[in-house]
């Protein structure tokens, strides 16, 4: 064996084994990155209109002035929502499994009611109901039981999302440099998963949140207990194609059926209609239209395979490892099958 291949094995095998240690060493770090990586691309018009409005010249103080924002505007509402949902959780669970709530009562007369209709067909209502309220309830107290490490999370991802802000067009151009393809396919995958996250998170999952919203509003000003948590799921099903919030809504006007309230279950009935199903008519083509098009069923499964993989914040991230997958598949589609060239 020649001294100059001797010299490139030992360069590869040093070079693999540095990188091997790199991904080690960034890996307990990869959310809070990649998290404030996403909210760079999506904040990065937020900066541009900070810069061309308030005036402000210096690239680093724009960007400080938009963290401020995403902080007060972001962070503290989602933290203390993310607090409520997680007391609603517990008081539910603590109150289903003594049975003390009208909730308890109308699930009781639910199960009542289909053993006398449908014989021999069981219906445990509540131990699914206390099993959903108690992985709720662990998933979110462990987070709050980790206080300095959630608090270091947030931090981190803050200065990253600074830098990613202030210095984004660099790391943008140092990956390009190192990337063993050609710059038209880099600027095509940089591009394209601008596009799709933008289309995802702004599209989709924002709608999703606006749905959960309403639907929670809809719960407290027509008297359904728990309202905060009932609208966090809701959130979550409005990714469900077809069926949506009405997973959780009809429920909810079954309960008010059961303990006498019909008004407001008629009214429920109306504001799900209206003030929440025709949400995705109005909102739905300018956001999702605007971008790259996934199907609602693999972003439902992205956000529950994320949420299991990185925990809450895997509602964002889940999404984005598909978005990139979309983004690769077309590239690949794209340029490399049809003819090989970047068009």
């Amino acid at each position: 064996m020649s001294a100059n291949k001797v010299e490139v094995y030992f360069f590869l095998f040093l070079f693999l084994a540095v990188l091997g240690l790199a991904l080690f060493l960034f890996l307990p770090f990869l959310a809070p990155l990649a998290l404030a990586g996403v909210f760079a691309v999506i904040f990065q018009p937020t900066l541009a209109w900070v810069e061309r409005v308030g005036g402000i010249s210096h690239r680093s103080l724009a960007a400080f002035v938009v963290v401020l924002m995403v902080i007060l505007l972001v962070v503290v509402p989602v933290g203390f929502f993310s607090y409520m949902v997680f007391e609603e959780a517990r008081s539910s669970f603590i109150n289903l499994s003594s049975g003390t709530t009208d909730l308890a009562g109308a699930i009781n007369a639910v199960e009542v009611f289909a053993n006398r209709y449908v014989p021999g067909f069981e219906l445990n209502i509540r131990q699914y109901a206390e099993q959903a309220l108690g992985t709720v309830t662990q998933s979110l107290g462990s987070i709050f039981a980790g206080t300095a490490q959630v608090i270091f999370s947030i931090l981190l991802s803050l200065i990253a999302f600074y830098y990613f802000l202030k210095d984004g067009h660099r790391f943008r151009d140092m990956l390009m440099s190192y990337s063993p393809l050609r710059d038209a396919y880099d600027s095509q995958i940089f591009e394209r998963l601008k596009l799709t996250i933008n289309s995802v998170v702004k599209g989709s999952l924002f709608i999703a949140l606006v749905q959960g919203f309403m639907t929670g509003l809809g719960f407290f000003l027509f008297g359904v207990p728990n309202p905060v948590l009932w609208g966090a799921l809701a959130g979550i099903a409005a990714l469900i194609p077809s069926v949506g919030t009405a997973l959780i809504i009809a429920p909810a006007v079954l309960y008010l059926f059961l303990v006498g309230s019909m008004g407001p279950a008629i009214g429920l009935i109306l504001w799900g209609i209206v003030a929440v199903g025709l949400i995705d008519n109005f909102l739905g083509p300018y956001f999702i239209g605007r971008g790259v098009q996934i199907h609602p069923l693999f972003i439902l499964l992205s956000v529950l395979g994320g949420i299991g993989l990185f925990g809450p914040v895997g509602f964002i991230l889940g999404p984005i490892v598909l978005s990139l997958l979309v983004v690769l598949a077309q590239i690949y589609s794209s340029f490399m099958v049809r003819d090989g060239s970047p068009s």
